[in-house]
């Protein structure tokens, strides 16, 4: 997911507005949006036609043209031309006393156990 710092604060926010009021039994507190994304998606859609449009797409081909097809990005190993894509596993064991505590723990805060391990 990509974000600006601005939206990331509003979703944070938010999110914490919500989460209190769920743990508090409380009903959503956010109040209702003006506007929803299909509005804006349709004025969006309605301003960005025609002429605007064409200049739009032309100033993005021009501005691109040239671009490399691929980014040549730094990594910690060199990779295959042909990728595979096999896969690996690593054994992971849990014993008894760590189970029940993580199960303990599911209980309490009403996950599966599978959703705490993920979480971990």
């Amino acid at each position: 997911i990509v974000s600006d710092g601005w939206s990331l604060g509003v979703l944070v926010r938010e999110l914490s507005q919500l989460y209190r009021a769920f743990e508090a039994g409380q009903d959503d507190p956010l109040p209702p949006l003006a506007i929803q994304y299909p509005d804006y998606a349709a004025w969006q859609r309605q301003w960005l036609s025609g002429e605007r449009l064409q200049k739009q797409a032309q100033y993005w081909r021009d501005t691109l043209s040239g671009a490399p097809a691929r980014l040549a990005l730094p990594t910690d190993r060199p990779r295959p031309a042909q990728p595979s894509f096999a896969g690996a596993s690593v054994p992971i064991v849990i014993d008894a006393d760590l189970t029940r505590g993580l199960k303990r723990l599911s209980r309490q805060h009403g996950t599966t156990l599978f959703m705490t391990v993920l979480a971990a």
